[in-house]
């Protein structure tokens, strides 16, 4: 990536988003037609949502750090350099499994470009620069691929990968450089690799707070870093984001790396992306807000379950909204192991091990707000939101 390049979407940059609804566009790659979606009418009142993560059937969630590194972080910073993530953690857990490589389609080849990540069983979060061109809303790819927990220049062999059938991007996303896109694919893989929630939320419950991100970085960028990468490579990174702008979510003192675009910045513990690398310096994000947000929600409300009789149904928990006591109940043969209350910044209230089919938590000393309930048992580990009121 040229040096005027990353100056000229420095400048993009700094236009800040209107607080209208925003349009959002479609294209079918079957058929090579646009369409566009009605905007939705925002709620003022409603500062933070999201939607809820699910980590695939019968699949774990990786103890990912909670806190900030101290140690391996570039100079002047609070966040890791980038390691391999297979030397770190098992690829086939969540949300390593969820993390996408895109490839571009063009005749009887495939060639990597980016990065994403499942939130929905049909569903994949990138960039939209990655897909479209620059100053015009016009898809610029034949076709478009997506392999889940992409490793060592090969598809993970238990996921395989599926085609993009549709893509969604927002109207004149270049003009305000809204750089996030919808792709529908064609197989549920989501079900099977699990996903992330997407969510917007106020400055105060952003910033400073420990995030991570699985990326695909793809060339050699010595003004920046050192490490020869290839984009065959899934790596990991964490640590705080400590620049948050209407439109931005940043890490001071680095440097995003080509073919990072569109990977998620999910905050650790809830599962939740607030955002997508969209270009290098202070690797800075696109942030979901709420015209997105709402967008993107309608776009994939009908694909949030994972498939019928899994895990994740037969799991519930009621009262939901609750004031003093939540109960957890599971309908599978098998009965609940672990029950685990996170507040939604990933910190860990409570955990109760059980061997039976229900079990409760006590949560009227906690303050009104969205918290995150883990389920562990012979399945593998769902997640689910509870709002204490």
């Amino acid at each position: 990536m040229k040096k005027t390049t990353l100056l000229v979407l420095v400048l993009l940059g700094t236009t800040l988003l209107g607080q209208e609804g925003r349009r959002m566009i479609s294209y079918d790659f079957r058929t090579g037609v646009y369409d566009t979606l009605e905007v939705l009418p925002i709620d003022s009142t409603i500062a933070a949502d999201q939607t809820d993560p699910y980590f695939g059937w019968g699949r774990n969630a990786l103890n990912l750090p909670r806190v900030a590194p101290t140690a391996d972080i570039y100079p002047n910073s609070a966040y890791t350099v980038r390691r391999p993530a297979a030397e770190l953690w098992d690829l086939n857990a969540f949300p390593a499994s969820a993390a996408v490589k895109t490839l571009a389609l063009r005749g009887d080849s495939a060639y990597g470009i980016c990065s994403g990540s499942f939130i929905s069983r049909k569903h994949v979060l990138s960039s939209a620069h990655c897909y479209l061109k620059f100053n015009a809303d016009s898809v610029v790819r034949e076709g478009i691929r997506v392999c889940p927990s992409f490793d060592n220049g090969a598809a993970n062999s238990a996921f395989g990968c599926t085609d993009v059938v549709k893509l969604y991007f927002f109207e004149s996303w270049y003009s305000d450089f809204e750089d996030l896109v919808v792709l529908e694919v064609d197989e549920p893989l989501g079900s099977a690799v699990g996903y992330l929630g997407i969510g917007y939320a106020e400055d105060a419950d952003l910033i400073n707070k420990v995030y991570h991100k699985f990326s695909y970085p793809s060339i050699y960028f010595p003004q920046v870093d050192s490490t020869v990468y290839n984009g065959d490579t899934l790596y990991f990174g964490y640590g705080l984001v400590d620049v948050v702008i209407p439109q931005f979510l940043r890490i001071q003192n680095t440097y995003g790396i080509p073919g990072e675009s569109g990977s998620s910045l999910v905050q650790t513990g809830s599962f939740v992306t607030y955002g997508v690398s969209t270009f290098s310096p202070a690797q800075s994000h696109s942030r979901i807000e709420a015209q997105h947000f709402l967008m993107m929600r309608e776009i994939i409300r009908n694909e949030l379950e994972p498939e019928p009789n899994s895990a994740f149904e037969e799991v519930r928990i009621y009262p939901n909204p609750a004031q003093e006591v939540v109960h957890i109940e599971s309908s599978a043969p098998n009965k609940i192991e672990r029950v685990e209350l996170y507040e939604m910044n990933g910190r860990l209230l409570e955990s109760v091990a059980t061997s039976e089919s229900i079990t409760s938590i006590r949560i009227h000393d906690y303050p009104k707000g969205v918290y995150l309930i883990r389920v562990h048992g012979p399945w593998g580990s769902i997640s689910k939101r509870l709002v204490v009121t």
